[in-house]
């Protein structure tokens, strides 16, 4: 599957970059909103949470892990009447909270658990019916996949920092197919709604050092979203 992906992805961009093509190439570019859910849930995450739920039955707010990822997508293309290449940013992130207070103290305590996933994309594009409204696009995908905890009381919670809840966050790669409708505003102003699948596999797992030992926890990040963008089309 990641060698079909990355060939189509170079054949594309082999093609976008001919001289013929290269010549009439004209610069858009997007940025927006991105709401995700992942296909499989986040089990190393659940585990734990789940665990503190039952081991802390007073809180009054149990741990939930997010239905739900969000972030900001942003991108930068390069592209003619048929065709072009898009460089992406995006990420999402999910909050899972738990509110209580604690066996043996009379203090609301406030706990996080955020996961985050960044990553940076490049791959061709191609465009469909002779309005060009309608765009096809396959992107080969790179970054990481972290998750974070938070902990302290109520009214100190603003001030806490997060820290790393495992030694070492992951390191990320994949796909991403996506269809993209663009409705023209004013001139080259559009407003775009763009569905995608992102097929990601771990390059490197997150990983949990103590002394000697080190503990590898496997994620599957594999999602559908929806990205809305306000989009200046080329």
């Amino acid at each position: 599957m990641r060698n079909k992906i990355t060939l189509m992805l170079l054949a594309g961009i082999l093609f976008i970059t001919s001289p013929a093509a290269f010549a009439q190439l004209k610069i858009g570019g997007s940025f927006g909103y991105n709401g995700n859910k992942l296909f499989r849930s986040l089990r190393n995450l659940e585990i734990p949470m789940h665990q503190f739920n039952i081991d802390n039955p007073q809180f009054e707010k149990e741990y939930k892990l997010p239905a739900l990822g969000q972030g900001f997508f942003a991108s930068f293309n390069l592209g003619g009447k048929g065709a072009g290449i898009d460089f992406i940013y995006k990420n999402n992130h999910g909050i899972a909270e738990a509110k209580g207070i604690p066996a043996g103290d009379t203090r609301v305590f406030l706990k996080r658990i955020k996961y985050r996933q960044n990553l940076f994309g490049l791959g061709p594009y191609f465009n469909l019916g002779h309005r060009g409204n309608l765009r096809f696009g396959i992107i080969m995908d790179f970054g990481t996949f972290g998750v974070y905890k938070k902990s302290a009381l109520e009214s100190e919670f603003k001030q806490k920092q997060y820290e790393k809840f495992y030694t070492k966050n992951a390191v990320v790669f994949g796909g991403t197919f996506y269809l993209k409708y663009s409705i023209r505003v004013a001139g080259p102003v559009c407003i775009a709604i763009q569905p995608y699948i992102d097929w990601l596999t771990n390059i490197k797992s997150p990983t949990f050092t103590v002394g000697y030992s080190e503990n590898t926890y496997y994620y599957d990040e594999s999602s559908f979203g929806m990205t809305i963008v306000l989009e200046l089309r080329n």
